[in-house]
């Protein structure tokens, strides 16, 4: 079915498309910007370089087409804690299971492999169906950022939301 592997070269050119797609960018956090591949494959040396505080992978079929990335990044070995951030990059892939297994398999790896306690993320309160996805998986709403981000010529709340190790290995995992 799908399966995570640390993202690689052959990717960027897909995450590349996907990033420069304003209907996917416009439910992220991050503004849209046009990026170049020159600029994608820089982004992917400086990840190759930094490792030690970043976890990023490719959500693949069974056939290794890349369908989505899911990442941890900002890992703080000291507090336990990292950001977690997920995209299906593959509409066809959307609402079918892809997105709930790359975060679970992800959790897994932060609470049982890097001995993680919380990972946490931000959503757009605009964007509901990933408010919804977040809560189905288990994460816990903690506050709000008023206005945070610009997004399609209006400001936006940022939700916070995180989920504990405890928290996790409560619900079976």
């Amino acid at each position: 079915m799908y399966c995570l592997r640390e993202i690689e070269r052959r990717d960027i050119p897909e995450i590349n498309k996907w990033r420069n797609n304003p209907g996917l960018v416009a439910n992220l956090g991050a503004p849209f910007r046009y990026i170049g591949s020159e600029v994608d494959n820089a982004w992917f040396d400086s990840y190759l370089k930094n490792r030690v505080n970043t976890v990023r992978c490719a959500v693949v079929d069974e056939n290794d087409v890349l369908i989505g990335v899911v990442y941890l990044t900002g890992i703080d070995y000291l507090h336990r804690s990292a950001e977690l951030s997920v995209m299906i990059g593959n509409p066809e892939h959307r609402g079918k299971g892809a997105g709930s297994f790359a975060v679970n398999e992800m959790l897994k790896h932060a609470f049982f492999n890097l001995n993680l306690n919380r990972v946490e993320l931000g959503v757009l309160s605009s964007n509901k169906t990933a408010v919804g996805f977040y809560e189905k998986n288990g994460f816990i709403r903690e506050g709000v950022k008023r206005e945070a981000r610009y997004k399609n010529g209006e400001y936006v709340d940022l939700l916070m939301y995180a989920v504990l190790r405890e928290e996790f290995t409560a619900n079976g995992n």
